[in-house]
């Protein structure tokens, strides 16, 4: 599985035009060179190989190529899986991993919207409204009691490494106020976001549920804080088990190819794999190796997109499941 949408362009690129696939070197720019039209080229390539060697797959491949994956997924991949399309035994997710990692699984997602409420004003006469503004950060006052909680020995989920990983809480990567306000008005509506992070160990109902009840708890605390919480996004993390057949079929691929031994690693960042995963689906995540994606000068590595593409290759025509 791939997906094929990008997300929008903005600022200068070096060749101008942001679709333009140029070359320099080893690189190919673009929007989505590598997250991540790079991966759909190296599976077509891969089939493209096996045909024309008439090499005969150990199985039969399935591939499914989505939109969405970049607002969640939910009507690409979510649709393919929910409506019955995929009759797969195991799945492979073309990105979650590249180079010497193989993607286990990955982070879940909750977003939340949060508007606080408070009541307009002249600022010559700031007593006789509710500074929403005010009121925010009394609110995010104790949104980080819960951030600093997540750091907490208890929370950590354990690596294959041994290293810890933490459950994360992002505040305010959209932050917006009343339209109209000016300098001297008391500001009677904020809106900010809530970017919660969720390791292989949490569940999001227990996540989104601790949230809720921070921001029920801060509003009975202060006086005339009024917020309300809306879920954007949700997404559930996912994990596989490295000794099922496919991690262990597709780590030997990228060990012949690679010449060395890969480890895997879920990633911070959400993808697909959590829709097919999440059914009783194995799977994994692996991709072409870029650079930038969802910012300026995205690129990908031109050399290893062909080792990629020569890994699929490798597991499909070698891998015993």
């Amino acid at each position: 599985n791939a997906h094929y949408d990008v997300v929008p362009v903005a600022g200068e690129w070096r060749f101008g035009n942001p679709f333009s696939g140029e070359i320099d070197g080893e690189w190919l720019y673009g929007r989505g060179a590598d997250d991540m039209k790079d991966a759909i080229a190296a599976l077509l390539f891969a089939i493209q190989a096996v045909q024309k060697t008439d090499t005969e797959p150990k199985f039969n491949v399935e591939c499914s190529f989505t939109c969405d994956e970049e607002t969640g997924g939910e009507l690409g991949a979510g649709y393919v899986v929910e409506a019955g399309l995929v009759n797969a035994d195991y799945i492979v997710n073309c990105e979650g991993g590249s180079k010497l990692n193989i993607g286990n699984g990955h982070n879940g997602v909750l977003w939340l919207e949060i508007e606080v409420k408070g009541k307009a004003a002249h600022g010559a006469n700031p007593d006789n409204g509710i500074n929403a503004f005010e009121k925010t950060a009394e609110l995010v006052t104790a949104l980080q009691r819960v951030k600093r909680n997540l750091k907490l020995p208890e929370r950590a989920f354990r690596l294959l490494d041994g290293s810890d990983r933490y459950p994360t809480l992002n505040i305010g990567g959209t932050f917006r106020g009343t339209d109209g306000d000016k300098v001297n008005t008391v500001p009677a509506n904020v809106t900010f976001s809530i970017d919660r992070r969720i390791t292989p160990n949490e569940e999001l109902a227990f996540a989104e549920l601790e949230l809720r009840e921070a921001i029920s708890g801060a509003c009975q605390y202060y006086p005339d804080l009024e917020a309300e919480a809306r879920a954007i996004l949700r997404i559930e993390p996912c994990l596989t088990d490295t000794d099922s057949p496919i991690a262990q079929a597709f780590a030997e691929a990228v060990r012949i190819v690679r010449f060395n031994q890969p480890k895997f690693k879920g990633t911070t960042g959400f993808t697909d794999l959590h829709y097919f995963v999440n059914t009783g689906l194995p799977g994994i995540g692996y991709g072409p190796s870029g650079e930038g994606g969802h910012a300026i000068n995205e690129r990908v590595n031109i050399p290893d997109l062909v080792r990629t593409s020569t890994i699929y290759a490798t597991f499909m025509t070698r891998a015993e499941l």
